[in-house]
């Protein structure tokens, strides 16, 4: 059998306490069951991941002939690895189109949109790598602010095409902090999170969700407001939408309010910019937790 080294490189130490946290609660992986063991026979609903990232990624395994072995290995390999694996085999430079195209295949969240529609972070300032990046994409000083509110006017897809330019060729990993810091999307904290039933809705779009799902952590398109609530399954499960106490405590101290009417703890940042990455990880280790004493 192929070993595959599954490690992961986390932009902060807030999505290695996030994913820590999921680690206990990973689900097994779908696998492949093909008959006819080359690429090209395996039907694209069998597989995790399309035709095209299926390929690179099992050529970046050096695995030779597609096999059901190899797809399933393919289909536990963290996503992050995947979209690293992906990108290295991937001809050309990885431009932010591109890097676009494969957190779309990979994670099945569409940046594009987030960009169209102005979601995502909504800061006074990027991160200053990111404005220096900008700053000298339009051949100013690196420290000079005076454009610095015409950059925070460009489309966020504008923004990021401006620093992975700048920058050169970029590989996933350096992608997914630039991802974060310009969008909000930790891509990272997704990977870890995946089957541990915790649902995610953010940026207008569901980036986590399955069935077996027992709570849900949504934002509003700016991330300014945050939302948890139980889901269907847990209610069918427990007989109640009602949040653990021992969760609801924790919320509560993380300053979340109680509505009733939609049966949701809600937190809104009095600073009205995105919640920061921190406090996001926080309340998602909280959740995580009560997961964890759900299942027991």
């Amino acid at each position: 059998m192929i070993k595959i080294s599954k490690i992961l490189n986390f932009t902060s130490l807030a999505s290695v306490l996030l994913v820590f946290a999921a680690f206990a609660l990973f689900s097994e992986g779908s696998y492949v069951h093909a008959q006819d063991h080359t690429l090209e026979a395996v039907e694209l609903n069998e597989m995790k991941y399309d035709n095209k990232v299926t390929k690179l990624v099992n050529e970046n395994l050096d695995a030779g002939k597609y096999t059901s072995e190899t797809g399933n290995i393919i289909n536990d390999i963290p996503k992050a690895e995947v979209m690293d694996r992906y990108l290295e085999e991937l001809n050309g430079k990885k431009t932010g189109p591109r890097i676009r195209d494969a957190v779309d295949r990979i994670f099945e969240i569409d940046i594009d949109y987030v960009s169209k529609n102005n979601y995502g972070n909504t800061l006074s300032s990027y991160e200053e790598s990111i404005m220096q990046d900008v700053r000298a994409s339009f051949q100013l000083d690196p420290e000079s602010e005076i454009r610095d509110e015409r950059i925070m006017d460009m489309k966020k897809n504008q923004v990021m095409d401006r620093v992975i330019r700048q920058r050169g060729d970029v590989d996933g990993a350096e992608a997914r902090v630039i991802i974060n810091q310009i969008f909000g999307i930790n891509l990272n904290g997704i990977s870890g999170l995946e089957g541990a039933q915790l649902g995610i809705f953010s940026k207008g779009q569901w980036i986590i969700k399955s069935e077996n799902d027992l709570f849900v952590i949504s934002s509003s398109t700016d991330d300014v407001e945050l939302y948890v609530y139980a889901t269907d399954y847990y209610e069918e499960k427990f007989g109640t939408y009602e949040l653990p106490e021992s969760l609801k405590r924790e919320l509560e101290r993380l300053e979340f309010v109680y509505d009733a009417d939609k049966k949701q703890y809600t937190w809104i940042n009095p600073t009205g910019e995105s919640a920061p990455d921190v406090f996001k990880t926080e309340a998602i280790g909280y959740i995580m937790a009560a997961i964890i004493r759900a299942n027991q």
